[in-house]
């Protein structure tokens, strides 16, 4: 059974949404799923990213162990903020570039 989504974030690799989770243990709680599959990542810099670029349904959720800097986290998510391309077309091109 999968852990319960805690709030939404555009994928940096697919451009599409995806949700965050949090891990019920560990160093790095967050990690998220998209179409990519399971990103958990291992640093604090994405951990940061994952504060800072997602929108949660509670704040509290995210506040459990402590960061180098204060996330600035969205009350409301702007698509037209976010690239619709993916990570891959945005640094190799698309078909259409």
């Amino acid at each position: 059974m999968p852990n319960e989504t805690i709030g939404k974030i555009r994928c940096p690799f697919t451009g599409e949404m995806g949700e965050i989770r949090k891990a019920k243990r560990g160093k790095h709680p967050l990690y998220f799923t998209s179409k990519a599959g399971i990103v958990q990542p291992k640093s604090q810099a994405f951990q940061d990213y994952i504060k800072k670029h997602g929108e949660f349904e509670s704040q509290d959720e995210i506040f459990t162990e402590s960061v180098t800097e204060s996330p600035k986290v969205s009350q409301e998510l702007n698509p037209e903020e976010y690239p619709r391309r993916s990570l891959f077309d945005q640094l190799f091109g698309g078909d259409d570039d």
